[in-house]
């Protein structure tokens, strides 16, 4: 993850330091440790935009709406069903997420209808997940959305490969492929260590894993986060610089600091009395950075069919929720990022019943104020 609160560059070097005389990871398991990202359809801008405002939607956009509940599911039939043991690690890697006091409510649910994650211990199948969002376009409403293609109780790192899958699932990438992370590679030892067994990676497959760089922004820092959950652990032969790192790098399996400070900037604790109400036919102002998420309250008077978009020089993601007890049902979404367009849900709402509009900002261009209207 980027680290918003970088120090100077000794530093990091000494981080570096710290991290390769701590042992190089043993060649028994580290390409199994590589998870193998699932390729997605990349959804590119209509029309030029910024590289930087490109940047900054590619940053944001995976991500869940915060204060929604996310629903996890164990599939309990073979081939996809989990050694008790193995999926008992995996409850307790999100039972760690949890614990850094996210505002999503992570919950078990034993309705594959009802899962937005589906996980799977598909052996020899890999480990991956879906990275955030993508789960929600898996063509397959029953198709797992993360698999632990090898067992877990046997792996020294303990909870290290459930904790990283979880933390692509609730939309974070490769830490090593930060644009500023600064490691230059030796692309053929990479080619050779990935492509035998047990990874048997393509090479477009490494190179879309581990080689390629995210898009630059600020928003996020200019920090690179070699501790971070989401950084690999690479062999000797495969780094060549720094030159400390030639001879393998290691990390924690642990959370980092900069671990922390990123979810809690996405999914920070949810306070019901910030939902102000959407009033009908009444501009809302969309007062919030890059990043950010408002949700309002809607309560409509009459039964209808109503529009809701925003309106502005902003792109974002909007997504409207039921409440229904304690618990909430997804209605209705859009997005539109790097269109020019307002995202816009259009919708039959009942009188008397109590909505959720949520709305996470992903970008903001040119000059004017950013609104919400319903109508």
């Amino acid at each position: 993850m980027i680290d918003s609160g970088t120090g100077a560059a000794g530093s990091l070097l000494d981080r570096l330091l710290h991290t390769t005389r701590s042992g190089a990871p043993e060649r028994s398991y580290s390409s199994e440790a590589c998870c193998s990202l699932p390729a997605t359809r990349q959804g590119r801008p209509v029309g030029p935009i910024s590289d930087f405002r490109e940047a900054l939607i590619a940053y944001s956009e995976k991500k869940w709406v915060n204060g929604m509940t996310l629903h996890y599911y164990f599939y309990d039939e073979a081939p996809l069903k989990g050694d008790p043991v193995d999926v008992q690690m995996v409850r307790q890697a999100f039972a760690a997420w949890k614990g850094l006091g996210l505002g999503l409510n992570i919950v078990e649910t034993r309705d594959i209808g009802q899962a937005e994650l589906r996980i799977a211990f598909q052996q020899g199948n890999g480990c991956w997940s879906h990275v955030g969002t993508d789960a929600l376009n898996v063509p397959a409403p029953t198709a797992p959305t993360m698999n632990f293609g090898r067992s877990l109780r046997h792996d020294p790192r303990g909870l290290d490969t459930p904790l990283h899958q979880i933390g692509h699932a609730l939309g974070f990438p490769h830490e090593h492929q930060n644009p500023f992370a600064c490691v230059a590679w030796d692309e053929d030892e990479v080619a050779a260590q990935l492509s035998g067994a047990p990874a048997e990676w393509t090479r477009d497959r490494f190179r879309r894993t581990i080689l390629n760089k995210h898009p630059r922004n600020a928003e996020g820092g200019a920090g690179w986060d070699p501790d971070s959950i989401m950084h690999y652990s690479f062999e000797s032969g495969m780094i060549l610089h720094p030159v400390d790192c030639r001879d393998g790098m290691a990390r924690p399996p642990a959370f980092s600091e900069s671990d922390r400070s990123e979810a809690l900037k996405f999914y920070p604790p949810v306070d019901p009395a910030d939902h102000p109400r959407l009033q009908t036919c009444r501009c809302a102002p969309l007062d919030i950075a890059p990043t950010g998420q408002k949700t309002l309250r809607l309560t409509p008077e009459e039964t209808r069919l109503y529009s809701i978009r925003t309106i502005g020089p902003a792109d974002t993601l909007a997504v409207l929720f039921r409440q229904e007890g304690d618990r909430e049902r997804r209605i209705a979404a859009s997005k539109e990022a790097g269109t020019g367009r307002s995202a816009r849900i259009d919708v039959q709402l009942e009188r008397g019943a109590t909505y959720l509009l949520r709305i996470r900002m992903l970008s903001r261009y040119g000059t004017g104020a950013a609104a919400v209207l319903c109508r």
